[in-house]
């Protein structure tokens, strides 16, 4: 048969399986968030490891095209979207994936006032090669409604945080103060809970508490206070000056030129790190000196020393400048023994304790200046799936009397319009238990119940013992405080010695008077 005259040519090959097209689907096609927290859209990828993904505003202006990796093959890639910046901030991308995947923003563009995105309708796409898919993302107004606060054994995990059963989440609250007080046993953590959206994503970014010096009004032009907190990262020893100088280059210096000793609020140093003062500098002071370029210099009469683990905290009146933007700020100890640098940033962005209009502090209701560091002694968390903003109070150096915590959205805050003030009072007192006379249930078991005011679940300790000059016996028992504040612990006594001493501890620290049991004669048991 001659050459081309076949309808075809067996080579003996095999053909090998064609590859099967790479897919992406959304995990949730209507992703429902307020507007200033973080949006999670989750993808899930066959056959394929990346896929494009569009979100887009059905509104307004804004577009973002992403690039999701899922670098460790397990076919799904979560996507963190930042509503509160929308875009890039700081050098921050407002897009992360969960974990070990990846994601990579393209291009990004808009034209609507940033921070905080605007509430709507967001359409997006994922696609691969071979296959696209839209869902939409859904950015809803933000809330602030109700608060509430408990005490908690110390040691509990602030991170899981669970809001109270039956709270209400209203769709706005203009003032909303809550009368009640809860009672906190000193060395317990006050919790305060409060029922607040769109602030997840400003809570990304660095507080008032990590830096060196911080404006209580930092709109321009105000005329407020500004706050020093520093803590040295090696003992300073015997300074007699101590100087605060604010970087006047670029108009971004406060008027601090008629400042004189009258207008400081607070000077000294807080020992412990909770945000008070414990040693008072002001009886050490001699003088005052402002000058035109922006610098405070305090004299001491007696050399001032801070050590390492110690903070130094300054409190004074300033008048912020015209115009917002950041500017440098240098304290130095005794003249350039020990020198600190950092800034200070004037406007709406760095307004309140959470930055952005957003304020959270401790207040003592009995004395308003014993709060230095609004954040100091606050440890903060957010549960974004109940919408809940947590602080918690470790009441271990706090001074019995009420506190207050003061949640507050000022009215040019992106977060609100109008304003929000919710407030959660406690009060602090010592710790306490009564114990009550103990039973014996047989020959030789011991029951011992007490009663104490700690939280529940405080790790307490119940000891018995007789005459230890007579060589008698120490037995302890180690269990925690119930939810009525109860305590109940059961012994096997090893002999029938009298009298017992019962006394109740909690970390070394005995909280009730001891209790003197004599046992029954055998007959009558």
């Amino acid at each position: 048969m001659g050459a081309g005259s076949g309808t075809g040519t067996d080579t003996g090959a095999e053909i090998g399986p064609q590859p099967v097209d790479g897919t992406v689907e959304f995990a949730d096609s209507n992703v429902v968030e307020q507007r200033g927290n973080v949006a999670t859209v989750q993808l899930e990828l066959e056959n394929t490891d990346e896929a494009d993904l569009l979100v887009r505003s059905a509104q307004r202006d804004f577009r973002a095209d992403l690039r999701v990796r899922d670098e460790d093959d397990d076919g799904t890639v979560r996507v963190r979207f930042n509503t509160f910046y929308g875009a890039e901030h700081e050098g921050r991308s407002a897009f992360t994936a969960v974990g070990d995947d990846s994601v990579t923003v393209r291009t990004h563009a808009t034209t609507q006032s940033l921070p905080m995105l605007e509430a709507g309708r967001y359409n997006m796409i994922a696609s691969t090669e071979t296959s696209r898919i839209a869902a939409v993302l859904q950015l809803e107004e933000p809330t602030v409604g109700e608060s509430r606060s408990k005490a908690i054994a110390p040691g509990t995990d602030v991170k899981t945080v669970a809001a109270s059963e039956g709270a209400v989440q209203a769709t706005a609250v203009d003032m909303q103060v809550t009368t009640e007080k809860t009672t906190v046993a000193k060395g317990d953590i006050a919790r305060a809970e409060f029922d607040v959206s769109g602030v997840e994503g400003l809570l990304q970014d660095p507080t008032s508490r990590d830096q060196l010096v911080t404006a209580t009004d930092s709109r321009p032009g105000a005329q407020t206070t500004h706050r020093l907190q520093h803590t040295p990262d090696r003992d300073i020893e015997g300074v007699e000056t101590i100087s605060i100088d604010y970087d006047a280059a670029g108009g971004v210096a406060p008027n601090i030129q008629s400042l004189s000793w009258n207008d400081f609020e607070i000077l000294g140093v807080d020992t412990d790190n909770d945000g008070h003062i414990d040693r008072s500098l002001t009886g050490s002071v001699s003088g005052i000196q402002t000058t035109s370029a922006g610098e405070i210099v305090i004299r001491f009469d007696d050399p001032v020393s801070i050590s390492e683990s110690e903070t130094f905290f300054a409190s004074y009146a300033a008048t912020n400048p015209s115009k917002t933007g950041t500017g440098d700020v240098r304290v130095r100890f005794g003249s350039d023994r020990y020198v600190e640098t950092g800034e200070i940033s004037y406007g709406t962005d760095s307004l309140g304790t959470l930055t952005h209009g957003v304020d959270l502090h401790l207040q003592s209701a009995d004395d308003r200046l014993q709060t230095v560091a609004s954040l100091q002694s606050l440890t903060t968390t957010y549960n974004s799936t109940t919408d809940t903003l947590v602080a918690d109070v470790d009441t271990t150096h706090l001074e019995p009397g009420t506190y207050t915590v003061r949640f507050q959205v000022y009215d040019d805050s992106p977060v609100s319009d109008d304003g929000s003030v919710v407030t959660e009072r406690f009060v602090v007192v010592p710790p306490s238990a009564r114990i009550s006379e103990p039973t014996l249930t047989n020959e030789s078991t011991l029951v011992v119940n007490a009663t104490t005011n700690l939280a529940p679940e405080n790790d307490v300790s119940i000891r018995v013992r007789t005459d230890p000059l007579r060589k008698g016996y120490l037995l302890e028992c180690n269990t925690t405080v119930e939810r009525d504040g109860s305590v109940a612990c059961e012994y096997e006594l090893p002999d029938t010695e009298s009298p017992l001493n019962v006394t109740m501890r909690r970390d070394g620290t005995q909280l009730a008077e001891p209790v003197q049991y004599e046992l029954p004669d055998a007959s009558e048991r």
